[in-house]
């Protein structure tokens, strides 16, 4: 149906309707697949919460300062318990 018409009586599990057409859209996949990727990408991403753990076990971290290797402990190292270096280990 174009724009503006209305339809004659529909019956529906409902009842009966009377449908009148005020706006088409197209939804081409082109122009939607973007807005697609995006969500898509977002639902696979994995949270920091489970990424940086997996990243710390496997990292090879050699730490050459002799001060910071005795302390490190006492900041949560690897355990990332202060959250101001959580992005840090």
């Amino acid at each position: 149906m174009d724009v503006g018409k209305i339809s004659e009586p529909v019956k529906t599990q409902f009842g009966y309707h009377i449908i009148k057409v005020t706006d088409k859209k197209t939804n081409k996949f082109d122009d939607k697949k973007e807005e697609i990727e995006k969500e898509l990408k977002f639902k696979k991403a994995k949270s920091v919460d489970q990424v940086i753990p997996k990243l710390q076990k496997e990292a090879d971290i050699n730490i050459k300062d002799k001060d910071f290797s005795e302390r490190r402990h006492t900041f949560g190292y690897m355990g990332v318990q202060n959250p101001l270096l959580h992005f840090f280990f």
